[in-house]
Order: structure tokens, then sequence, then C-alpha cells
């Protein structure tokens, strides 16, 4: 990964270790992947630009578990959707099940995550981040 990128907001790009409050809960979700092939690490970092740029905001994806090849497969999907189509604030709603949004919401702090549904958390998650 091109050290010197840096996402907005401080989010790591996919398959990229985190810094500050965030780096534990980054590195051990990201695990799986830690291992990927150089070609493969490389080509999703030149997704996540290709993402940016596209939709304005960085690639995120629940990768609990995931190995990379499984993420460059979803980035690879997601870059082909058009910006309505893809999701709110880079928030992987459509990846995650409702209950890793509901932890990572928790996470956050956010207020009423135990009324909303899958949609709804993941829009309280991207203004939350923002």
């Amino acid at each position: 990964m091109p050290g010197a990128l840096a996402a907005p907001g401080g989010r790591p790009w996919a398959c990229e270790a985190s810094a500050g409050r965030e780096a534990a809960w980054s590195a051990a979700e990201q695990s799986a992947a830690a291992s990927a092939a150089a070609t493969t690490r490389q080509r999703i970092a030149e997704g996540n630009i290709a993402y940016e740029k596209r939709f304005g905001h960085v690639f995120l994806i629940c990768a609990n578990g995931r190995p990379a090849d499984d993420i460059l497969a979803a980035l690879t999907v997601r870059l082909r959707n058009d910006p309505d189509t893809e999701t709110a604030g880079g928030v992987d709603d459509k990846g995650s099940t409702k209950d890793e949004l509901y932890e990572r919401a928790k996470d956050l702090d956010v207020s009423g995550r135990s009324e909303m549904d899958k949609q709804e958390l993941g829009q309280a998650i991207a203004r939350k981040q923002d």
C-alpha cells in the first residue's frame, strides 16, 4: 500500500492499517487480508484510489475475516455501481450484517441504534463518521 495515501477523516484504505484510536480494531478486522500477495494489495490500492475519485469517499467494507481476494472482488463490483446505487457515505451496509452495523454503531455511540433497521444503521454510522 502506498504509505503516503491518507483517507479523509483518518479512515484507512481497505487493507491498510489504521492509526490512532481505531488502530487495534482496524488491525483485527483486516487480519485475514494481511498476508495477501503484493499484486493483490497493489490492485486494492489502485481500486481504492479509483473508488474515491468516482464516489467522493473511501471504499469501506466490513473486512472481518475476509481474505484480500474477496475484498478485491467486492471493490471491483462496487466500482461498477452508479453513485445512487453505491452505499451512503462509504458505509458498507450491503456487505455487512445488521449485527455488524449495530456493533459499529455501538462503538460510535450512535443513539437510537436499537430501533434502527440495517439501512438506518448505515446512514447513522456515515453521519457519525463525518
